[in-house]
């Protein structure tokens, strides 16, 4: 009897896969794609939930500051501030300095072309400008 039931079994199986249409390249490729677009949707949605929540704690972190904590952010502010116009400041005059000194040279080359002095000679101690003075102290 159990053998008559698995035969019986088996024969309706194989009538459901003969009625089964196979399935195409096409049909596979669009099976992937929504499926990951499902799985877009599904992120995307947490990865909003997710930003919901960072603001909730972004706005509890900001109501459980104290005075001192809000006056200390401003003066960092405050002197970061400061800082960049002095990095600012200092690279507008660096620049400044090079311009100066490419000046310098080219109307020193054309003086000693003038003069009939070569260029490999040594340059003095007066001659020298202070960034050149700078680096030759920590050379040395």
């Amino acid at each position: 009897l159990k053998e008559v039931r698995k035969a019986k079994e088996e024969l309706q199986n194989s009538r459901n896969l003969k009625q089964l249409e196979p399935i195409t390249h096409s049909d596979n490729q669009k099976r992937k794609s929504e499926k990951s677009q499902r799985l877009k949707d599904q992120t995307s949605s947490s990865s909003t939930n997710n930003s919901f929540f960072e603001k909730k704690a972004a706005a509890i972190r900001e109501s459980l500051k104290t005075n001192e904590e809000r006056i200390a952010e401003a003066v960092l502010a405050n002197l970061e501030g400061k800082l960049q116009n002095v990095d600012d400041l200092l690279e507008t005059l660096q620049e400044e300095e090079w311009a100066d000194e490419e000046d310098d040279e080219n109307n020193q080359l054309s003086l000693d072309c003038d003069e009939g002095k070569g260029v490999g000679e040594e340059m003095g101690e007066a001659e020298m400008t202070l960034l050149d003075q700078i680096l030759a102290m920590i050379l040395v």
